[in-house]
C-alpha cells in the first residue's frame, strides 16, 4: 500500500527533482501521472494514492461480508468481527477506536457498497442478487416445511427477502 497527497513534502521534493530548472518543479498531473505508472508497473494491484487505505478498506469489507454470507449463510451481525477487519477498528495513531466508533469505517464501506458508490473487483453484483434470492426461497420452505411459519408469513418474508437481494443491484 503506497498512500501519498499532493499536500506531502515528499511529493513536492519529488516535484523539484523531476524538473530541477523551475522554483515548482514538473506540473501535477505529470507528477501525478508518473507516480501512477511506476506503483502500476511495479507493483501491480497495489493500492496507491490519496484513497489507497479507504480502497483497501472497502475492498476487504465487502469481500470478508460476502464470505461470512455464503460461509454462515446470513448476515447475522457477526459478519464485522472478522480478524481480517480487526485492522479496521485502530486510528491512526494505532490506539483502538472508542467503543461507540469501533466499527464506523467497516459499516460505512458496507453500506457504499451497498449504494453502489464503488466497486469491487472479483464481486458480481447480479450473481450474489441470484444468491440472495435462492437464499430467500429456501429459507422461506425450510420455515414452512418444520411447521414453524404459516403461508402467509413465508410470502412475507420471502418478499422481504427479494427486497433485500434488489438493493444489490
Amino acid at each position: 500500500m503506497f498512500e501519498w497527497s499532493e499536500d506531502s513534502d515528499w511529493y513536492r521534493e519529488l516535484r523539484k527533482k523531476l524538473n530541477p530548472n523551475t522554483k515548482t518543479g514538473t506540473n501535477r498531473e505529470y507528477t501525478n501521472k508518473l507516480i501512477n505508472q511506476v506503483v502500476d508497473e511495479f507493483f501491480p494491484g497495489a493500492y496507491h494514492g490519496k484513497n489507497a487505505i479507504k480502497n483497501f478498506r472497502n475492498d476487504m469489507v465487502v469481500k470478508s461480508f460476502i464470505q461470512h454470507l455464503k460461509s454462515v449463510g446470513e448476515f447475522d451481525g457477526q459478519e464485522k468481527f472478522d480478524k481480517v477487519l480487526d485492522q479496521f477498528t485502530y486510528k491512526k495513531d494505532g490506539k483502538r477506536k472508542s467503543a461507540d466508533h469501533l466499527y464506523e469505517d467497516i459499516n460505512r464501506s458496507w453500506k457504499s457498497w451497498i449504494n453502489g458508490e464503488f466497486e469491487v473487483d472479483g464481486v458480481d453484483r447480479a450473481q450474489l442478487k441470484k444468491e440472495l434470492k435462492a437464499m430467500a426461497d429456501r429459507i422461506s420452505l425450510s420455515r414452512m416445511q418444520m411447521g414453524s411459519h404459516y403461508p402467509s408469513d413465508i410470502k412475507v418474508g420471502k418478499q422481504l427477502g427479494y427486497m433485500i437481494g434488489d438493493a444489490y443491484e
